[in-house]
């Protein structure tokens, strides 16, 4: 599995993969916005980063229910889309146009008061990439399995230390846990 480190702020933005999800929708509702790390809150937050495929949200069921380990554990109660709420994810999927066969990166953001979900371009992959193991440890996770999670002190670690590698373009950054 191939994780890209991304960390919150400029950095990240300027390590992007492709365009910057403009438009989320955001407790029902579509508005301007961008679904990214860099712009996520700084209180507590999940996130879920799903794929689109021919307009199928893929592995739902898996990604929600780490989701929402991850928010019965901080007493968040879930909302229509982190609840799995077919009807709320057909209705957000077709204020983002991601309906009729598209192929995207979701991005699903969950606090203890708010649910955005953000769509953007899948982009092809490139045939050859190359993986630099990091000396950045993980921190032990809160609990298992390990949720994704913000503020992203780990994400940020990790692209601090890929960026003084000197990696560039089509490098990635392997991060491992402490055990």
């Amino acid at each position: 599995r191939r994780e890209p480190a991304q960390g919150p702020g400029p950095l990240a933005r300027r390590r992007s993969r492709g365009p910057p999800m403009s438009r989320v929708c955001r407790n029902g509702v579509l508005a301007e916005g961008d679904a990214t790390p860099g712009s996520f809150p700084a209180a507590a937050a999940f996130f879920e980063t799903i794929a689109l495929r021919a307009g199928m949200v893929e592995c739902l069921d898996d990604h929600l229910a780490r989701l929402r380990a991850g928010m019965a554990r901080a007493g968040f109660a879930p909302g229509p889309l982190a609840a799995g709420d077919l009807a709320a994810w057909r209705a957000a999927l077709g204020l983002l146009g991601g309906q009729g066969g598209q192929e995207g990166v979701l991005r699903l953001v969950v606090g203890a008061d708010f649910e955005e979900l953000g769509l953007r371009a899948l982009l092809p992959s490139p045939e050859v990439f190359r993986l630099r193991s990091l000396r950045t440890v993980r921190d032990a996770a809160e609990w298992f399995p390990r949720p994704k999670s913000a503020p992203w002190a780990n994400s940020l670690a990790a692209t601090v230390e890929l960026r003084t590698l000197g990696a560039g373009a089509g490098v990635e950054g392997v991060q491992f846990d402490a055990r």
